[in-house]
């Protein structure tokens, strides 16, 4: 009797160990800080009503340069599972054996993911979230909205235009865009720079800092110029007289792609994380928390939101996405010319 007891009480033992062991689960995924913490955090909660037995983690290494030394860092022992980086680094992450390669089309929400947020690179995660740079104007003092780009050299705003330098994504984007306007493209770059060079008889307010900018069109010594939706959204949300709008000629899409670190315990839940992340639920909260547009097509926002972020397929199907993986060993030259022959003079 005392043996069957022993027995029972170790089988009990065993089932309390086994049930601690899958209650502390535990995923880390990166984000990055403010608005973008907040609504990861809400895209958590609907993970896991359908996974209660998993704790996920969310920990803020700083911009994607700082994720990728921290991965290099723990490459022997990592602590992350998911990570949220962009700007072509989860190729260079791949190429360090930082990252490893999944078939994301199995995931239940990837075949209602727009095309432009499916990494270009085969087996590399998705973007799960549309961040753009599109023209901001103040609604009192540029009349009637901007179409295109060239409203930036519209005499009426001399002093009021704003331009991004070539150490923010923005900038390398509007060069790229210009290049190829006239006659340009990646490797032949000179007629992006030959047309923002004309940009100086603007007299022009050149920024690296979003919020420097945003504070200069609170101060309304910006009418107009380039930004990142999300900065916009902000103003917009606050009350001020300002708009965005995706110009004419196209507007640019930076992508945060979701990918799975290479030594991760948790692979099955990293996918379904992601996964959960591409839902339209999950899509609608991060839109509306962060700023950002979603890129399930499936996704409903409000009017509200909807006028804030990239939405719709009318305007994904404007957006432009540039070739990062070979702008990268380009890129120091351009910002090294663009000091010289632009701020310099």
């Amino acid at each position: 009797m005392l043996k069957r007891c022993a027995m029972l009480a170790a089988v009990a033992v065993s089932l309390m160990a086994g049930s601690v062991e899958a209650a502390e689960r535990n995923l880390v995924v990166t984000s990055f800080g403010g608005n973008w913490e907040e609504a990861v955090k809400e895209v958590v909660k609907n993970f896991r009503k359908t996974h209660k037995d998993v704790n996920v983690s969310i920990v803020l290494p700083g911009n994607s340069a700082q994720i990728m030394a921290k991965l290099r860092a723990e490459k022997s022992n990592p602590s992350i599972d998911i990570v949220l980086m962009g700007g072509g680094l989860d190729l260079t992450a791949f190429q360090e054996n930082l990252l490893i390669k999944r078939d994301f089309s199995k995931l239940s929400n990837y075949a209602d993911v727009y095309p432009v947020a499916k990494n270009p690179i085969e087996g590399l995660g998705p973007s799960i979230g549309f961040a753009g740079v599109k023209l901001a104007y103040n609604t009192n003092r540029v009349k009637p909205k901007p179409e295109s780009w060239e409203t930036l050299w519209d005499p009426r705003y001399k002093g009021k235009v704003g331009m991004m330098n070539m150490t923010s994504n923005g900038g390398i984007m509007l060069l790229y865009l210009m290049a190829k306007l006239n006659g340009g493209d990646l490797q032949n770059i000179e007629p992006g720079f030959t047309k923002l060079k004309t940009l100086k008889s603007q007299n022009p307010y050149f920024f690296e800092s979003n919020p420097a900018a945003v504070d200069m069109f609170v101060q309304e010594g910006l009418w107009l110029s380039p930004m990142f939706d999300g900065r916009v959204a902000g103003l917009m949300a606050e009350g001020f007289p300002v708009d965005m709008t995706c110009p004419k000629e196209g507007c640019f899409v930076t992508n945060t792609n979701a990918n799975i670190v290479a030594g991760s315990k948790n692979i099955d839940l990293a996918e379904a994380f992601i996964d959960e992340f591409l839902s339209p639920a999950s899509q609608e909260v991060f839109a509306r928390v962060s700023g950002s547009g979603p890129v399930n097509a499936k996704t409903v926002l409000s009017d509200d939101i909807a006028r804030r972020v990239i939405y719709g397929r009318e305007e994904v199907a404007k957006l432009i996405s540039l070739p990062w993986h070979e702008i990268t060993p380009l890129r120091d030259g351009w910002v090294e010319r663009w000091n010289r022959e632009v701020l310099a003079k």
